[in-house]
């Protein structure tokens, strides 16, 4: 349960994990990916991001087969989201006949903190990761 003194003001990450009934159905997929594109225009929100989850080999992690990201902008803007009817609606008609599981996991980055990297410091990044795999 969060904190009451921890910071509530910030950017509002949702993370939706999915788990398919029928994980080879892409059209599934499809489907989930065009509902999360259609929520863009959703006053509050951001960004949205959407994809295949990546398997991986560690025992902390639970395989997802699809994941959903939306950003907004605020905690008031995500509640106003997940009240909304066309969200409700989504919910009934897209996801709960496709998904056998479905976690969600919200986080806020408090303001001031740089949620993401500029491109020059990505880039110096790379190249740093390169160079050590080059040099292997």
């Amino acid at each position: 349960m969060p904190s009451a003194d921890l910071p509530s003001s910030g950017l509002v990450y949702h993370f939706v994990a999915v788990w398919l009934k029928n994980p080879d159905d892409t059209s599934a997929r499809e489907r989930i990916a065009a509902q999360t594109e259609a929520w863009r225009d959703f006053p509050g929100v951001v960004d949205v991001a959407y994809g295949d989850g990546l398997a991986g080999e560690r025992k902390i992690v639970q395989d997802y087969d699809y994941g959903v990201l939306l950003i907004f902008e605020s905690e008031a803007a995500l509640r106003h989201y997940e009240q909304d009817p066309e969200h409700q609606r989504a919910i009934k008609e897209v996801l709960a006949p496709l998904a056998a599981k479905v976690q969600v996991f919200d986080f806020v980055v408090p303001e001031g903190t740089t949620s993401g990297l500029g491109r020059s410091e990505l880039r110096k990044r790379q190249y740093r990761h390169y160079a050590v795999f080059a040099n292997d």
